[in-house]
Formats: structure tokens, sequence, C-alpha cells
């Protein structure tokens, strides 16, 4: 209820409010609080151990990143033969190295040299295992 006769002086008020009879909160009451406040801080720092560790993440993804575009970049280009002249030529070096070896094996050992020479430098987005007869003519049953 309003009291007709209450003074508008806040100090005033403040005594009223301050005579009151209050009740003391109960004994388990400190216990909670604490608590509470234990909690909240515990996960501030779980939250900050979370963003550092994501931080870090970050960094070496950023280093992961520009190292592999450095060195695709910094690679040396592949020798270039569209009709398959260097790879003959590096087979009869071989033949001529191996006499015994036959001409579709030293062919074929040339062509797997010339394609892991850029291995490293210059990765692809082909699977690990190709499917079966994916490089040979064999049939797939």
């Amino acid at each position: 209820m309003i009291d007709p006769e209450a003074s508008d002086d806040p100090t005033e008020l403040e005594r009223a409010l301050a005579g009151r009879p209050g009740r003391e909160p109960p004994p388990a009451f400190r216990a909670r609080v604490m608590g509470a406040v234990s909690r909240e801080l515990g996960a501030d720092r779980r939250r900050e151990r979370w963003a550092f560790a994501a931080r870090v993440a970050a960094a070496v993804l950023l280093w992961l990143n520009l190292s592999l575009s450095a060195t695709i970049v910094a690679a040396p280009p592949l020798p270039a033969a569209p009709n398959g002249r260097a790879a003959a030529e590096a087979a009869e070096q071989l033949r001529r190295l191996l006499p015994e070896m036959p001409r579709e094996q030293a062919l074929a050992y040339a062509a797997m040299l010339r394609v892991g020479s850029g291995v490293l430098a210059r990765p692809t987005a082909t699977p690990l295992h190709p499917p079966r007869g994916a490089l040979t003519n064999e049939p797939t049953h």
C-alpha cells in the first residue's frame, strides 16, 4: 500500500527500508552461490582453452596451405612431351642399360618414371587405388 504521509526524500526512504526486519538467507545459500560461480569460472576457462586450440589448429592449417602452395609454385615443370617422345627416349636408354629388358616393359618403366617425377610437387585428386581394369584393358566383371 502507498502511504500518503511518506516523504519523497530518498534518504528517509533508505532509512525506512534499512529499519525493516529482514530475513537471513538459508545456510545452504552461500554454498549454492559459490558453486554456481565456480562452475561459471570453470566454463570460461574451458572456453578459453578451446579457443586457443582452435587458433593453433587454424595456424597449422594456414601454414600447411601456404607451404603446399609454395611447393606447387616452386616445382619445376614436367618435361613437355604430348606425343610420348620423352618416354620413348627414356625407354631406349633403359634398353641400352639392360638389353634383356623387353621393349614394352622398358616403355612401362619409363612412363612410371616420368609420372613419378612430379608426385610430391603436384598432388592430384586421383584415387590411391584405381578401380580394377581402369589402367589396363582387363575386364571388370
